[in-house]
């Protein structure tokens, strides 16, 4: 998976992220609450819950502070570090590549971009001379119509 922002560095300390069971028809959410509004909690797996966050949290820390970043999920082996290991024979289904939060299952992540503050500064300065410029305009204008009514 590849994080990148448009402008600004990655910051993943307000990062959001989950799962989609394969379960959800529509999977239109990006925000765990948003699933579960419109969701049957009872009859779909919460593949979120079964989520390793430290694993994922270590993951998306290697990216702070950086423009682009690519993480993997898998370890050397190609096993997925997404989910806790379990013994349980009926959690483990669920992972494979037929069950409710396998294959099918959708993999989101929110990372914010921040913007440094040299270039807020920067942001700040141009938005200013932009509104002093377009007080100019408008004051030669208004003088120019002035001028124009008085000359005739």
């Amino acid at each position: 998976m590849t994080l990148s922002c448009g402008v600004g560095r990655i910051s993943y300390k307000d990062a959001k992220f989950g799962v989609m069971s394969s379960q959800i028809s529509q999977k239109v959410y990006c925000e765990e609450s948003a699933i579960w509004k419109k969701t049957d909690i009872n009859s779909t797996t919460n593949c979120t819950a079964l989520l390793d966050e430290a694993a994922i949290w270590k993951q998306l820390k290697k990216c702070d502070d950086k423009i682009s970043c690519k993480i993997d999920f898998q370890d050397t082996n190609k096993n997925t570090l997404l989910f806790k290991s379990t013994s349980d024979s009926s959690v483990s289904a669920l992972f494979s590549k037929s069950g409710n939060c396998g294959d099918q299952a959708y993999f989101y992540a929110q990372v914010p971009c921040t913007i440094p503050t040299s270039h807020t500064t920067i942001r700040k300065i141009f938005g200013l001379l932009i509104g002093c410029v377009a007080v100019l305009i408008y004051l030669f204008t208004v003088v120019y119509f002035d001028y124009i009514k008085s000359v005739q």
